[in-house]
């Protein structure tokens, strides 16, 4: 098939061929130009996650997790001395003194990180089978789960 253009015969095919050519090349464009504006932004620096933790509410948990935080700090920093945020998931007895003193690590290392505590809510409907060893309660069975 062909068609009459300004200046003369174009065929349907050549035709189709420049459409595509107007569209796919204004897309790459656009898709470098975002990727390098994603480039310059990289100055700030986002979270892409956090890092989570379940812990008791007894002096040698709490010490562990101090020493888990340390070990944030030393090995697992990431551009400018930034952290990933540390949610700690904990039971009804930790204290606001034990809080205070788990926060109390990181600002003795002059860091800044973000450090969250989050209520766990174990309530569950479902019972352990008769079976089953009755030495673990059902909320270290869900903490398992965790």
């Amino acid at each position: 098939m062909k068609l009459n253009y300004c200046t003369g015969t174009v065929s349907l095919s050549k035709i189709l061929i420049l459409l595509i050519i107007l569209v796919i090349i204004p897309i790459c464009f656009n898709v470098i130009e975002k990727n390098y504006s994603f480039r310059l932004e990289d100055n700030y620096i986002q979270p892409r996650g956090v890092i989570t933790t379940l812990i008791r509410s007894d002096t040698r948990t709490i010490l562990l997790t101090i020493n888990m935080i340390h070990s944030i700090v030393k090995f697992h920093s990431t551009k400018n001395n930034t952290f990933y945020p540390l949610i700690i998931f904990h039971d009804i007895n930790l204290t606001s003194v034990m809080r205070q003193y788990i926060l109390s690590c990181t600002i003795k290392n002059n860091t800044q990180m973000n450090i969250s505590f989050a209520l766990a809510n174990f309530q569950t409907s479902s019972q352990p089978a008769n079976e089953s060893r009755l030495a673990k309660t059902i909320g270290y069975r869900i903490m398992c789960q965790f």
